[in-house]
């Protein structure tokens, strides 16, 4: 299957949900503002830092003068840092109480088909999958609503955002920030698609397990009447230890991409200090134009290691 035919499934796949969502999409749209909003705010905090430390700079570091400068600074982010706290939780409660409400709905229609389908449909569909569906993928359903959705249009703009005021302080400096962070994008949109196999493989297994103690429990007697309880007990084994192997797998390919989350940055960081230094000493560019910068890429830092996975 192409690459555009697993992408317009997937959409096919998202407007079939909508009609579960039409009531809870005007509280999500809201989320999305207040999470726009926080990261906005964010954005401002290094602004005022850029001022103060410029201020204090100028004024040769006079007591009186670094206090006239600091009192004001220390309000202003300290409003800004409550405000965006508010939105962050505002997003919270906005987004958490309708993606649960789609979720219910979406449970509740799907037991009543499962409840109109033949007995026969039954026989031939492993409970243990049934279960898999009713619980893992409706889940996923609500916590994409609910987080990835919301996420991914404020994370997006706020680069967009971020990246334009990185380079109104120095476009040499935003330039090598963005040239050694933007393999994340392919890190994380390579991973969320290598990830998205194992992880369904694992709840195949997980389901074919489920259905294996089941009919396990039910037809002991006929197990153990027939003699093949030895035989089911190394299936149960061998499958619990693939299934394991599967979830070590998925455990190696997070802890790696977290890995990379954590050095590249730093990287980025370090490269970038260490040039603004020297445009510092060259005069072309100020102290405080530094200290705003490091501290915009660290609001950064998180909207641009997920935007890849969130992809």
């Amino acid at each position: 299957m192409s690459e555009t035919t697993q992408k317009s499934g997937t959409i096919r796949t998202l407007l079939r949900i909508f009609p579960y969502t039409k009531a809870a999409l005007p509280r999500i749209i809201l989320g999305t503002i207040a999470a726009l909003g926080a990261h906005m705010l964010a954005l401002q905090i290094p602004q005022f830092m850029q001022s103060l430390v410029n201020a204090i700079d100028v004024t040769g570091g006079s007591k009186q003068h670094s206090l006239d400068a600091l009192y004001p600074a220390v309000f202003w982010v300290l409003v800004l840092g409550i405000l965006e706290a508010v939105m962050v939780l505002g997003r919270r409660w906005l987004v958490l109480i309708p993606g649960t409400h789609v979720e219910a709905n979406l449970r509740r229609t799907l037991y009543a088909k499962l409840q109109k389908l033949p007995v026969s449909f039954h026989d031939k569909w492993p409970s243990g999958q049934l279960l898999s569906r009713a619980t893992q993928d409706l889940g996923l359903i609500r916590r994409w609503l609910s987080f990835g959705l919301v996420l991914l249009l404020a994370n997006g703009i706020t680069i967009i955002v971020g990246l334009g005021i990185l380079y109104s302080y120095s476009w040499i400096l935003g330039t090598i920030f963005l040239v050694i962070v933007a393999p994340l994008w392919v890190i994380g949109f390579r991973f969320e698609k290598d990830y998205h196999a194992t992880a369904r493989k694992s709840q195949d297994q997980s389901g074919d397990l489920a259905t294996a103690v089941e009919q396990s429990v039910h037809g002991i007697r006929v197990l153990k009447a027939f003699g093949r309880g030895k035989f089911i007990t190394e299936k149960f084994v061998n499958d619990a230890t693939e299934l394991r192997k599967t979830e070590l797998l998925k455990a190696r390919m997070v802890a790696t991409l977290w890995w990379s989350l954590s050095v590249i940055p730093e990287i980025a960081l370090g490269v970038s200090l260490f040039v603004g230094v020297i445009l510092v000493e060259n005069n072309q560019l100020t102290i405080g134009g530094l200290a705003a910068f490091i501290l915009t890429t660290r609001v950064l830092h998180w909207p641009m290691d997920s935007i890849g996975f969130l992809l």
